[in-house]
């Protein structure tokens, strides 16, 4: 675990898994990428054109 999101925190989606459950997530504190559980946030605005990205 790089860091925690705390609740109303904000993120832009760049990225997901193949299945869908993990959104990657720009920007941590140290302005790098991070995965976050899609379970676990509200997403706000379209994310049918998020690409699948693999290994990063």
């Amino acid at each position: 675990m790089l860091e925690q999101a705390g609740a109303g925190r904000a993120f832009r989606i760049v990225g997901r898994d193949e299945l869908g459950g993990w959104w990657q997530v720009c920007c941590t504190a140290d302005g790098g990428l991070g995965w976050i559980a899609a379970a676990l946030v509200q997403v706000e605005g379209a994310v049918t054109d998020v690409p699948v990205v693999m290994g990063e």
